[in-house]
């Protein structure tokens, strides 16, 4: 038996772990695992957070030093803003599991949304510049867009279908439920005339791009949890067998040391 709060491997007959003292109980493993669930989702969740926060005031930065010397055209600067924060958003899951691979990946994906987004963001005002929605309209669109990048990363790696399409439905829900927010709040905010000291428009700023991100990862991590990264529970072996090239790998691994497959199973 490995213990679910510190990873002690335990003797089956032992009532407490021997490193932390967690009474080895079914109750015990139920609440653990509720907690490791809620951790996981929570850690992605405030990681998007930061990483909407630090995107979102860096691309304005950014904007607002390019409109000094070229003056760019709104596409540009909507292209720019959610380039770089679809960036930041994309390499949440690859630094919080300390993976340079999948923080690369993420972001790679992540930026090709954020191009896409932000081209498609000034059409689809147009497209419905009549109605009073939109703004919240061409964001919740374009966050959406955002959101189906960063969310194939995950389901990429995993190397099955059903988990790629799983991604990608969960960081559409998330990235346009965040844009619709976050663009809402911003909006409505900064309309406020009470509200024109510096401090307080950058306050808003990064607020948008914390609610975005936190509804981009809440559901994405949601899903990665309880799907995504889902594994049959196996308690009686010393190793792990790739269910494609079976080669022998140890009880810890995720993936097959030999073809980089999945593997299905966790301790």
């Amino acid at each position: 038996m490995i213990c679910p709060s510190c990873s002690n491997v335990a003797d089956s007959a032992e009532k407490y772990c021997s490193k932390c003292g967690l009474a080895l109980t079914i109750r015990s493993q139920k609440l653990l695992s509720a907690a490791g669930t809620f951790s996981w989702i929570m850690r992605r969740a405030l990681g998007g957070m930061f990483a909407g926060i630090i995107g979102w005031m860096l691309s304005i930065a950014l904007n607002r030093v390019m409109s000094v010397d070229t003056a760019p055209s709104l596409t540009v600067e909507l292209l720019v803003r959610f380039a770089i924060v679809g960036t930041f958003l994309g390499n949440v899951g690859g630094i919080i599991e300390r993976s340079s691979y999948k923080a690369l990946l993420g972001g790679v994906l992540g930026c090709i949304g954020g191009i896409i987004g932000g081209l498609i963001n000034r059409p689809v005002y147009d497209l419905f510049a009549n109605s009073t929605s939109a703004y919240s309209v061409s964001h919740l669109i374009s966050w959406g867009v955002v959101g189906l990048f960063v969310g194939m990363t995950s389901g990429l790696i995993e190397r099955n279908r059903k988990k790629i399409i799983a991604g990608l439905v969960a960081g559409i829900v998330g990235g346009s439920i965040g844009g619709i927010l976050g663009s809402t709040l911003y909006a409505g905010l900064l309309m406020d005339p009470s509200r024109s000291s510096w401090l307080t428009f950058r306050f808003i700023e990064a607020l948008a791009g914390a609610v975005v991100g936190i509804n981009l990862w809440l559901v994405l991590g949601l899903v990665e949890k309880l799907y995504i990264f889902r594994r049959k529970k196996i308690s009686e072996s010393s190793e792990k067998v790739c269910d494609f090239c079976h080669t022998q790998n140890s009880i810890r691994a995720w993936y097959c040391k030999n073809c980089g497959r999945t593997l299905q199973f966790a301790a």
